[in-house]
């Protein structure tokens, strides 16, 4: 039940476009969901409301990460 409603929550980000890419690490018996927010004010409130997190059930840590592309010069030659 509560995979549920974690995937129809991911679901909902990705209709968004805030969702990015989603997936379990088993290894670590966890997951990474990395989303798009405009500030991390909303990167907080969608991280908030992940049902595992409202519900008790996992944790989430919160990171920005900087996507290396062209336009940041991030990938020079």
């Amino acid at each position: 039940m509560m995979a549920r409603r974690d995937v129809a929550h991911l679901r909902a980000l990705e209709r968004k476009g805030a969702l990015e890419l989603a997936g379990p690490i088993p290894e670590a018996k966890s997951g990474l969901v990395v989303i798009r927010a405009a500030s991390r004010d909303e990167a907080e409130r969608i991280a908030d409301a992940d049902p595992f997190v409202t519900h008790g059930v996992r944790t989430m840590e919160l990171r920005r990460w900087l996507l290396s592309c062209d336009d940041n010069d991030h990938m020079l030659p």
